[in-house]
């Protein structure tokens, strides 16, 4: 038998659609926390049990959120990055 590949398309964020300008799910969690505060990989995996950290955050970036990070070093030395919403310095 011989099939022909059919290319798939690009596959379809599961957190948001091109045509949303705010984010669904795991990605508007995240949005709300970075919000109020700053939060590292090793936060959002045990308080919101985001395994898709990176992506999450790629995503947030593509929706044109300015999601920024810092390094910072533990008490032992350990690099580690420390990620953030860049405020918008636009007075009203």
């Amino acid at each position: 038998m011989n099939e022909s590949i059919i290319p798939t398309p690009p596959r379809q964020c599961k957190q948001h659609s091109e045509h949303r300008s705010e984010p669904l799910g795991q990605c508007a969690t995240l949005l709300e926390h970075l919000r109020t505060a700053p939060i590292t990989h090793i936060q959002a995996v045990q308080t919101y049990h985001i395994m898709g950290f990176l992506a999450r955050i790629s995503e947030l970036r593509q929706m044109g959120h300015p999601i920024r990070f810092r390094w910072e070093k533990s008490a032992n030395g350990a690099r580690y990055k420390v990620y953030y919403l860049e405020q918008s310095n636009v007075s009203i």
